[in-house]
């Protein structure tokens, strides 16, 4: 079971020791057929997971996305690869290569507006551009410039924008590249991260200038903002306002320039990709110095703190998955999925003294509301559909035991043990 920890947003919240970890066996040969990660079983399955089926060895900067075609994307640089997973877990890679066998060593990955993947290399003057059936295209940077451990993003022009050491730059769906050098002047920014605001511009940060740098996608005139911390994430939540990781805090920064940071407790790891929104809207971090996944919920200033099933591994990077479930690249080679949507009943267990009795359960479950029910054994004990839509009605038949299960209709599910004397 993951364990969770809440703590207001003003607050820092510092952990020590070891917390209890759900341990999922790892599949042994994943195949494809469910739609999506579900929970099943009696208890909770609040995180499951996948091999991730790269290289030995896991990039720091590597990232995951949702794909154009609903399936899970992620890089694998030291294999220079790009790998797809289906929402079951199954895998397949692609190997890049481009200049008769030159290795193509993908970082930062974004989805273009030709459903295309956007990808920058390790310190090479290029961009690639892959297909969904891994033919790898590849676009040289006019100035010569390069792009370390920097961001990438489809921008509100059609454009992919990403960031350079020394500009921020866009290419169109046809490969033509513009740059413009940061307004600060500065020419070292190798762990710039950018996206879309709520207001239609682009925003970057610039870590060693702690700034925030506003982006016109028509001109590229910049405005700057002094967040006053080393900003090396930004994403814009559902709130509309812009949040940056900035290793000890999250600041959240409104578009019109105000500042408010929020401290985590927590060395947060700084990298581009460990910042995200989630499937509800609100930003969601990896702090994988401690081997935490955390989100800040947006309404009420409050940070809840997960803990992934394994001790050992740190989460790289995460994503909102199609199924509305986060899912995170870890150290140890795993995909770690998050459930976010868990189902529970109660009373988890009825016993009844005998036949022709009833008693009723209720279902919880955030974002649902309807679910069905129903008995292993009828001959032991029925349920039935009660009042309100999350009460359901278990009646006694005679001496044994069943299970009831309570469904909802994407696929997850929850059993109650019914005993009749």
């Amino acid at each position: 079971m993951r364990t969770r920890f809440l703590m207001s947003g003003c607050l820092a919240l510092l952990v020590t020791g070891c917390a209890s970890h759900q341990a999922v066996p790892l599949p042994g040969s994943l195949h494809a057929g469910s739609p999506s990660v579900v929970q099943t079983g009696k208890q909770p399955i609040q995180w499951t997971q996948f091999l991730w089926g790269g290289s030995t060895t896991v990039d720091d900067d590597t990232r995951i996305i949702t794909g154009p075609d609903g399936r899970m994307w992620y890089s694998d640089a030291n294999g220079s690869q790009i790998i797809r997973m289906s929402m079951s877990g199954a895998r397949k890679l692609f190997p890049l290569s481009y200049n008769g066998g030159t290795l193509f060593n993908p970082e930062q990955m974004t989805v273009g507006a030709d459903g295309n993947f956007y990808i920058l290399p390790f310190g090479v003057p290029l961009v690639g551009v892959v297909t969904t059936s891994g033919v790898l295209t590849t676009f040289p940077v006019p100035s010569g410039d390069v792009s370390y451990l920097n961001g990438i993003t489809k921008g509100p022009d059609g454009n992919v924008w990403f960031v350079e050491q020394k500009h921020v730059a866009k290419i169109t769906p046809s490969g033509v590249i513009t740059e413009y050098p940061f307004a600060s002047g500065d020419t070292t920014n190798s762990q710039g991260a950018i996206t879309t605001g709520s207001d239609g511009n682009l925003w970057v940060t610039e870590p060693a200038n702690t700034l925030l740098t506003q982006v016109n996608p028509t001109t590229g005139a910049m405005t700057s903002v002094n967040i006053g911390c080393q900003g090396y994430s930004v994403v814009s939540a559902a709130d509309k306002n812009l949040w940056v990781n900035c290793s000890f805090d999250l600041a959240r920064v409104t578009t019109g320039g105000a500042v408010t940071t929020f401290p985590t407790g927590f060395t947060m790891n700084p990298q581009p990709s460990s910042l995200a929104v989630g499937p509800d809207g609100n930003p969601w971090f990896a702090v994988s110095s401690n081997n935490v996944i955390g989100e800040f919920n947006t309404l009420t200033d409050q940070m809840t703190i997960d803990y992934p099933p394994n001790a050992f591994n740190s989460d790289y990077a995460l994503t909102a998955g199609p199924d509305g479930n986060v899912w995170a690249l870890d150290s140890g080679g795993e995909i770690d999925v998050y459930i976010i949507k868990i189902i529970t009943v109660t009373p988890k267990n009825l016993t009844f003294a005998h036949g022709a009795l009833m008693q009723s359960i209720t279902v919880s479950e955030n974002g649902a509301t309807s679910w069905t029910a129903k008995s292993s054994k009828t001959s032991v004990a029925t349920v039935a559909q009660g009042s309100p839509a999350d009460v359901f009605n278990v009646t006694s038949v005679a001496a044994g035991k069943a299970q009831i299960t309570v469904n909802d209709g994407k696929g997850n599910s929850f059993s109650i043990s019914v005993t009749v004397q």
